[in-house]
C-alpha cells in the first residue's frame, strides 16, 4: 500500500520558472509547506522521531525513525546530475510554532542532507514534489513531476519512428546518440541480429531461477526491451522514453515485431492508431509491474486502465528511433509495409567531414618516403567506386576508419587501412569489381596488402590522379618544424 502527497512548487519557493529565470528583487521562501495531510499522516502513523539538539521554542525537528528508507527517485538524482546517487539519504522535517509543516532550506545543510539544499536550488515553479509512504515495506521516498519537458519544444518536431540510414562511417550512430541526450536517462537500447526473435524484443514465457530449493526453476513472463520501453512509457506518461534500435535490417523485422507492427500506426496525437489484443500472459505481467505497483497512487493506475481499456497502445510519450546500412553483407530488406510507418534520415557519404578536424588526423604511409591524408585517400576510392556504378551506400563515409584510429599515429591508421580498408574493397565491395580497383599481378589479398607496402597507391588502377595530394616525408617534416617554431614564438 503506498500513500501519496503532492506538493505544488509555487513562485515563492522557486527563482525558476519554465524558458526563463524570474528576476523580483526577493529572495526565495527557503522552505517547501508540506501541508496539514500529510503532517498528520506522519504522526498518525509515528514516522518521525523529535531531534531535541536541533528544536527551538519556534520550531521543532524531526528525523525519520531508523527503521525507515529515505529514497530519492530517479528524477530527482538526474536534477541533481547523479551527486548524490550512492550516498545514504536523510531529511530533516520541521513542525513551526504555527502549525506549518516544513522541509527547509537552512537545516538540511549537512551531509546526507545536502541534496535537498541542492534540489531546492535548482527546482522550477508548477513542478509537484511528490512524498510517497510505504508503510509496510518502510520506505518513503521523495520524487520530483514536472509540468513540461524540458526538450519537449524539441521533440514537438520529432518522428515518434525514425531510421538513420547511409553508407559506413557516416555517423548515424554518433548522430543518434546525440540526438537521444534529448531523452536524459530515459533510453534503452538494443542491437538487432539474424537470430533476434519476436520473444527476445517483445517478451515470453522462459524458465527463470525462483531461489527457492524444492523448486529452483519456475516459469514467468520475461520482457523483451520493447515491453520494458512500453512499461517505462505507461508508467511515466509526462517523461518522453526513446528506445534505440540498432542494426536494424539484421533481424527479420516483421517477426521480431510480430503483431506489434500494428501499433507503429500513430494518430496525430501520437498515440497507436489501432490497438492490438493484449495477450494473457502480458496482463498477468502488466497487472503485477504496472497496475498492482506499489510505487503507483490509485489515480495513477486509473489512467493506465484507461489508455488500455481498448487493448494494447504504444502511447505518445514512447519513441522508437533506429539505425541501419542497408548495403551490408547479410542484411534483410525491409518490406514496403514497415517502411511507410517510419520516418527516414538519409547521411550522405560526406556529411560528416569537417577539413579541420581531419587536418589535425594520422595519415596513411604509402611507400617508404611519401603519406596520403586519409580523407584524400578516401575520395579517391569512393569516386573510383562510383564510376562502376557502385551504390553510395557501399561507398566509405568519413568515420569509416574510426575516430580514435585516425587521431593516432601515421602506423596506426596505416595499419587500420591496410586490415580493413583494403580487406572491404576485396571482398565486400564485389568480386567482379577487383580487377578494375587493383592493379596487381595476383588478385590475392596476401599479395595486394605485400604490395601496398612496397609501392603504396600504385596498387590502384588510376592512382596518378591522386599523385598531386601525396605528401613527402621531407614535406612532413617542414610542417611539424613550422608548427613546433609557431607554438614556440606565441
Amino acid at each position: 500500500m503506498c500513500e501519496v502527497f503532492r506538493h505544488l512548487i509555487t513562485t515563492s519557493e522557486s527563482k525558476f520558472e519554465y524558458y526563463k529565470v524570474r528576476d523580483s528583487g526577493k529572495g526565495t521562501q527557503g522552505s517547501y509547506q508540506l501541508g496539514q495531510e500529510i503532517k498528520n499522516y506522519f504522526f498518525e502513523n509515528n514516522l518521525l522521531d523529535h531531534l531535541e539538539e536541533n528544536s527551538d521554542e519556534f520550531n521543532n525537528n524531526y528525523r525519520l525513525k531508523k527503521e525507515f528508507k529515505l529514497k530519492l527517485s530517479k528524477r530527482i538524482l538526474e536534477k541533481l546530475d547523479d551527486l548524490y546517487k550512492n550516498e545514504d539519504q536523510d531529511i530533516i522535517f520541521t513542525l513551526k510554532k504555527d502549525g506549518k509543516f516544513d522541509l527547509r532550506k537552512t537545516i538540511n545543510n549537512e551531509v546526507g542532507n545536502m541534496w535537498f539544499s541542492n534540489l531546492y536550488d535548482n527546482n522550477i515553479s508548477k513542478d509537484v514534489f511528490i512524498v510517497r509512504v510505504f508503510l509496510e515495506r518502510k520506505i518513503v521516498e521523495f520524487d520530483i513531476e514536472s509540468k513540461y519537458n524540458l526538450n519537449s519544444e524539441k521533440l514537438v518536431f520529432e518522428s515518434k519512428q525514425k531510421i538513420y540510414y547511409g553508407a559506413p562511417g557516416t555517423g548515424k550512430s554518433y548522430r543518434l546518440k546525440q540526438d537521444a541526450t534529448m531523452f536524459g536517462n530515459n533510453v534503452r537500447r538494443v542491437t538487432f541480429h539474424p537470430n533476434m526473435l519476436y520473444g527476445d524484443f517483445v517478451g515470453s514465457y522462459k524458465p527463470f531461477p525462483s531461489k527457492q530449493v524444492e523448486t529452483p526453476i519456475t516459469y514467468k513472463f520475461v520482457p523483451g526491451v520493447l515491453i520494458k520501453a512500453l512499461v517505462d512509457a505507461l508508467k511515466n506518461p509526462e517523461l518522453p522514453q526513446l528506445l534505440i534500435i540498432e542494426e536494424l535490417n539484421r533481424a527479420n523485422v516483421s517477426a521480431t515485431f510480430g503483431s506489434m507492427f500494428q501499433l507503429l500506426d500513430r494518430e496525430s496525437d501520437g498515440n497507436s492508431e489501432y490497438p492490438i489484443d493484449i495477450s494473457e500472459d502480458l496482463k498477468l505481467y502488466f497487472e503485477d509491474e504496472i497496475l498492482n505497483d506499489s510505487f503507483s497512487s490509485k489515480d495513477e493506475q486509473i489512467k493506465i486502465r484507461e489508455k488500455l481499456v481498448d487493448g494494447l497502445i504504444f502511447p505518445s510519450n514512447l519513441y522508437i528511433w533506429c539505425s541501419m546500412n542497408s548495403a551490408d553483407q547479410g542484411v534483410l530488406p525491409l518490406d514496403t509495409a514497415f517502411k511507410r510507418r517510419w520516418d527516414f534520415e538519409y547521411f550522405s557519404v560526406d556529411d560528416s567531414f569537417d577539413e579541420e578536424l581531419f587536418e589535425s588526423f594520422g595519415k596513411i604511409n604509402v611507400g617508404k618516403e611519401k603519406k596520403i591524408k586519409w580523407n584524400d585517400m578516401r575520395a579517391f576510392l569512393n569516386d573510383k567506386l562510383s564510376s562502376f556504378n557502385v551504390p553510395e551506400d557501399k561507398l566509405m563515409g568519413p568515420f569509416f576508419l574510426s575516430k580514435n584510429i585516425l587521431n593516432s599515429e601515421d602506423f596506426t591508421v596505416t595499419k587500420a587501412f591496410k586490415n580493413k580498408v583494403l580487406m572491404y574493397l576485396f571482398e565486400d565491395i564485389g568480386t567482379q569489381y577487383r580487377n578494375k580497383i587493383f592493379n596487381v599481378s595476383k588478385l590475392r589479398l596476401s599479395f595486394i596488402r605485400d604490395e601496398f607496402d612496397r609501392i603504396g597507391e600504385e596498387i590502384f588502377k588510376g592512382s596518378e590522379i591522386i599523385q598531386t595530394e601525396i605528401i613527402s616525408v621531407d614535406e612532413t617534416d617542414n610542417i611539424k618544424k613550422s608548427t613546433d617554431h609557431d607554438g614556440l614564438g606565441s
